[in-house]
């Protein structure tokens, strides 16, 4: 299995109206979920759930779960909410996702990079400085070449709730 998130790591929510509030679920983050006063509250409750859901998975050192094509029925005036995830802990997720899945340790990472594993799991670290030559290193020890694509920034795609237009007499 290859980490593999296309041009950006993006995670796609399901949001619905529920009860006077607005619940969010994300479908490929299993357990993230959230909820919100009003629909713009729940873009951004969406962007800090799963952020935090990335984060715990590189503080924990557990690879993130492959992106899935799930078609789910979206609940009545739902919508659904694409997040990106920020570079800095996109990469950072994407390295330890093929580590684990290659199954080395963060030593053994470290003995490939010729550093201290100390050294490597700053690398890892959210809070960490990413510098650009030892992020080559650690691809060049996880046997993956980066490819690189910019794009213009955008807004997240959502689709609006569908709402009716009033009659006009």
């Amino acid at each position: 299995m290859n980490a593999t998130w296309g041009d950006a790591m993006q995670f796609h929510a399901m949001v619905w109206p529920d009860g006077g509030q607005y619940s969010v679920v994300f479908v490929d983050a299993p357990g993230c979920q959230t909820c919100a006063d009003d629909p713009a509250s729940a873009e951004v409750m969406a962007q800090d759930a799963v952020e935090g859901w990335v984060e715990v998975h590189l503080v924990t050192g557990t690879a993130l779960p492959a992106p899935k094509r799930i078609r789910r029925r979206l609940p009545k005036g739902g919508w659904w909410l694409t997040i990106t995830i920020p570079l800095k802990i996109a990469v950072r997720a994407l390295l330890v996702t093929r580590r684990v899945q290659m199954g080395l340790s963060q030593a053994q990472m470290a003995a490939r990079m010729k550093v201290t594993r100390q050294a490597y799991q700053q690398l890892e670290s959210p809070d960490a400085n990413l510098r650009l030559d030892t992020l080559t290193r650690a691809f060049e020890a996880l046997e993956v070449a980066p490819i690189l694509t910019l794009a213009p920034r955008h807004r997240p795609m959502r689709r609006a709730p569908h709402r009716r237009a009033a009659s006009m007499k």
